[in-house]
């Protein structure tokens, strides 16, 4: 993703300051991947999104472990974008109705989302200079617009949902930070969608390659999209998983005799031992 946004110095004096960081991070991740221009079907200000892919897009480390906000937490912050907190979170001075930061459409497996007022803070004449004195504007050189580069728009709106479930679920099984928007892990795994094979059979290859090889020094670094997505090594990948699917039996539920008949048996093994081994 390349090219820059404009942010405004009132930001630190709104309401979105005072909130949870978590608010920031999904705010300005909407603004960072909203168009700059027109672009296959969306609009400038628009993105086209969804929960599962905020929730990828706004993780963050502690340490070596990945943190992730919940579903329930994201839906929050749409929530106050969209103007809709709960009364209990207003100020008394707001009434009933805040202003909207963005408005949301539903679409086939994502949401649209649409900046308010986006071409009023991200035009070119929106800059500012401040009292310590900025350089003239009119001698930076001009603003290259940024081309159109979402990598999601090239692919069929159904699977990106899928996408990002599965590069999360590789993350947590393996402990790596794969990005579900790489261009390469996109075409992979969106290949094994469109010939047919389902969410389960993505995740049986993460399984049983993750038990074979999480561990071992030499193989290890082969639990990334490149090795397991690619359609040779994933048809055998999935064909070791229903093998050793198919060869588990149940355990074999042994007889176990009850007392009146341990009884009898050692009755029988008594009175055999008294009279001696039949010819």
């Amino acid at each position: 993703m390349n090219g820059w946004i404009s942010l405004h110095r009132k930001m630190i004096e709104s309401e979105i300051w005072e909130k949870p960081p978590l608010y920031i991070k999904v705010w300005i991740y909407l603004l960072l991947s909203a168009q700059h221009s027109d672009y296959k079907g969306l609009k400038r200000g628009q993105v086209r999104t969804s929960i599962p892919e905020i929730i990828e897009a706004c993780k963050w480390r502690v340490g070596a472990r990945v943190e992730r906000p919940t579903k329930d937490q994201v839906y929050q912050v749409l929530e106050f974008l969209r103007g809709k907190a709960m009364k209990s979170e207003r100020r008394p001075h707001e009434g009933n109705a805040r202003a909207t930061m963005i408005t949301t459409t539903k679409a086939t497996q994502a949401i649209i989302v649409t900046i308010s007022n986006y071409a009023d803070y991200q035009g070119q004449a929106t800059s500012e200079s401040n009292d310590e004195g900025n350089v003239d504007s009119s001698t930076n050189p001009p603003r290259k617009q940024r081309q159109p580069d979402n990598i999601n728009n090239n692919v069929n709106n159904d699977n990106k949902e899928y996408i990002v479930e599965i590069v999360s679920y590789l993350n947590e099984k393996v402990g790596t930070n794969y990005s579900s928007k790489t261009k390469r892990t996109v075409e992979l795994i969106s290949g094994r969608l469109n010939d047919g094979r389902t969410m389960e059979d993505l995740k049986k290859v993460i399984d049983i390659k993750v038990e074979e090889w999480l561990g071992n020094d030499k193989y290890e670094k082969y639990l990334r999209p490149n090795t397991l997505f690619t359609p040779t090594n994933f048809e055998n990948y999935l064909n070791q998983a229903n093998r050793k699917r198919r060869n588990k039996h149940p355990p074999l539920e042994l007889f176990a005799p009850s007392n009146e008949e341990v009884s009898i048996l050692d009755e029988i093994y008594r009175r055999r031992n008294e009279t001696g081994p039949t010819e």
